[in-house]
């Protein structure tokens, strides 16, 4: 069962990266060259990184990591840990393992420090992902049950 849910999971990932819309992407790279205001840039960047994800990790990195530097110089928590989740599964997409769950564990902390309870349970999610990626599975069952409870919790079925 553990099994399928992680298949499921990753299978949505895959394909969301997959199913994305090239003009999609040449639109926010035209916008790149016009926007000024951060919040936007900002945005573009985290869009352009998550919709490169699965078919060009490097390019998503660079996206990624640029939306970081403007959500910190934005100095926005929320920002900061989208960002970081996003890097983290960036890095978990290209293999990094490590990185993947460094960066996971702090878009964690920020999501518990602002009370953001359903983007905790997701950072559980993908440490359970990334740890039986690793075949580390009693951390995987244990951030999987961390993710239930909450999800319990908040009424989410």
């Amino acid at each position: 069962m553990k099994k399928l849910i992680a298949i499921v999971l990753f299978s949505f990932l895959f394909c969301k990266g997959y199913c994305q819309n090239p003009n999609k992407i040449d639109s926010l790279k035209t916008r790149l060259k016009t926007e000024t205001a951060d919040t936007k840039l900002q945005d573009i960047y985290t869009s352009l990184g998550w919709l490169l994800k699965n078919t060009d990790t490097d390019s998503a990195l660079f996206y990624e990591k640029k939306a970081l530097v403007l959500a910190k110089k934005l100095k926005s928590d929320k920002r900061i840990a989208a960002s970081i989740n996003h890097l983290g599964v960036i890095y978990w997409i290209k293999g990094d393992n490590n990185l993947a769950i460094e960066n996971t564990l702090v878009a964690l902390e920020i999501y518990e420090k602002l009370g953001m309870e359903k983007e905790v349970s997701d950072e559980y999610t993908n440490l359970s992902l990334i740890n039986s990626n690793t075949k580390n599975f009693t951390k995987a069952t244990n951030y999987a049950l961390k993710s239930i409870n909450i999800r319990e919790k908040l009424k989410d079925e």
